[in-house]
């Protein structure tokens, strides 16, 4: 009332009735705003809630109508507890290190020709001829065609027909396509394979010493490797963990 201006009244002259018709209701709009908020942070206190953005707030439903009291349902989401798992649980062992230096053995293995038949891990070197219904398809023909067996980077029908075989020895056999076969004249179709084994060539991994290390650029030896190993190893399940969590 001491600040409201009206016209033909000095500043806090106006009569009452005046300021209550034009701010009444605005003041009265921020008086409850302020006491719901302040009751509503007092329960949320109380209640050591975890408020997560803004609460509904509404009248309640069937509250006795009172003058001098005012009752209000607030609605709100909470964050949710969370256990965030124990990261010292995500060890690296040491058949771990073993088995990465045996991956790291086989990406730097050399192949000897040998007299055996042809196994998983072996080199074999063929040449095949594929034919459907006859003629012979494109893709489907190849000389000196080198690859090793148990990787998967043949058809496993394929690849089952050359085990076991030595070399000079030729064998035909009949393989099926897959129906996703890139090729759509070739997929779901049966079709004919001749293969010849010119040459089977066996692995030979590197020693796991001190040359090893040294060829990895690790001076220090085959136990410093190892330990670069596991560390390295450590580092990476760590980070994984962390990023699934």
């Amino acid at each position: 009332a001491k600040k409201a201006k009206f016209h033909g009244f000095r500043p806090g002259h106006a009569p009452a009735a005046m300021v209550r018709a034009a701010y009444g209701q605005e003041i009265q709009f921020d008086a409850i705003n302020a006491l719901v908020s302040a009751a509503f942070v007092e329960k949320v206190q109380e209640g050591k809630y975890h408020v997560s953005g803004y609460p509904d707030i509404a009248p309640t439903e069937g509250a006795p109508e009172n003058e001098d009291t005012m009752s209000f349902t607030a609605t709100f989401e909470v964050f949710p507890d969370v256990e965030v798992p124990d990261m010292k649980d995500a060890s690296v062992t040491d058949a771990d290190v073993e088995k990465t230096l045996d991956v790291m053995r086989k990406q730097r293995a050399t192949f000897e020709k040998a007299d055996k038949t042809a196994a998983d891990g072996d080199r074999v070197i063929v040449d095949f001829k594929g034919t459907l219904d006859g003629v012979a398809f494109e893709g489907g023909t190849a000389k000196d065609y080198a690859f090793a067996l148990g990787q998967g980077r043949m058809l496993p029908e394929f690849e089952n027909a050359i085990r076991g075989m030595k070399a000079g020895e030729t064998k035909t056999f009949n393989l099926t396509f897959p129906e996703n076969y890139p090729a759509k004249n070739l997929a779901g179709k049966e079709v004919q394979f001749e293969v010849t084994l010119k040459e089977v060539d066996e692995e030979i991994l590197p020693a796991l010493d001190d040359k090893f290390a040294k060829d990895l650029g690790v001076n220090d030896g085959i136990d410093k490797l190892k330990a670069d190993v596991k560390e390295n190893l450590q580092r990476e399940v760590t980070a994984r963990l962390e990023a699934r969590t």
